[in-house]
């Protein structure tokens, strides 16, 4: 697909595919496209077998959050309150840092924390009532995470990048408006005034349209104020009330919004846009970047 030479760079993320790494991968390729996303799925093989696989392919790859996917399952979370979860989340995270210096991606983004411990099986969901810790207390925990980790990304070339969290009515309901962190522009600020400098923000348009109906704040107005720290965006669409990854639009709520300054984006699909839409995705999200930027 042709574009300009400064043009934002397009990425299709591979997290609800619903394929196995390897077949999302050449999928992609034989859509005619070059830049994913790894985020979740299953592989079956080992990592040197990926890597030469992308290179085979002729792709562009870089990591997100809590890929490689674990032997292990874990919960991935860079606030943990006990200890050997933190323990657990940081050495999940270091092992994305060394996979994206040896498929030589710029970045790798991980998701902001949280003040509770939920189970795998409450992730996408709304949490029943967990125990949890004061978000003060989170952020100290998350900042001392995130400034551990670019100190071992800087070492490998790679930079971080910290998406905010999505925020149901629900999850709210049961454990306090403030039990996730970086769901609001006040909140993401306040950690971001913490972090090295070096540290960018990814932005997920579906996270922030759903945590702004919960929290009620106008995404679009978000958007332009957190611009001057973001760096890269997610884009989906879903109903406000949860984050679906249904398929964007021409007139999707957030273009109009969008910082030309970033280094890329990428779209998150459900499992039949991925299989059935990629390209037209792609080409929507070309269309619409060129269209507003005019």
């Amino acid at each position: 697909m042709p574009s300009k030479d400064n043009a934002i760079d397009i990425f299709v993320s591979t997290g609800l595919s619903g394929l196995s790494t390897s077949g999302a991968l050449a999928h992609v390729a034989a859509n005619g496209l070059k830049n994913v996303e790894l985020s979740g799925g299953p592989f079956e093989g080992d990592l040197t077998t990926l890597l030469a696989l992308t290179q085979q392919l002729g792709l562009r790859a870089q990591p997100h959050n809590y890929f490689p996917v674990p032997a292990k399952p874990l919960v991935l979370n860079l606030s943990a309150p006990r200890e050997e979860d933190l323990r657990s989340s940081l050495k999940q995270a270091r092992t994305a840092i060394d996979f994206a210096q040896k498929l030589g991606a710029a970045t790798y983004s991980v998701h902001a924390g949280f003040c509770a411990s939920p189970s795998l099986d409450d992730l996408g969901t709304n949490w029943p009532k967990l125990p949890r810790i004061s978000q003060h207390e989170a952020e100290e925990i998350f900042v001392h995470s995130i400034t551990d980790l670019c100190s071992y990304a800087e070492d490998k070339g790679v930079s971080i990048l910290i998406e905010n969290n999505v925020l149901t009515r629900e999850t709210a309901r049961t454990n306090g408006f403030d039990v996730l962190l970086m769901t609001d522009p006040d909140s993401i600020f306040r950690v971001f005034e913490n972090l090295p400098s070096q540290v960018g923000l990814l932005v997920d348009v579906g996270h922030l349209h759903v945590s702004g109906a919960t929290q009620s704040f106008s995404p679009r107005e978000a958007l332009g104020k957190l611009a001057p720290i973001t760096r890269a965006y997610h884009l989906s669409e879903n109903d406000g009330l949860s984050d679906l990854n249904w398929a964007i639009r021409s007139d999707s709520w957030f273009w109009s919004n969008l910082s030309p300054n970033v280094e890329f984006v990428t779209i998150e699909m459900d499992r039949y846009t991925f299989q059935n839409r990629l390209r037209e995705q792609v080409e929507i999200c070309c269309d619409s970047l060129e269209r507003f930027a005019e």
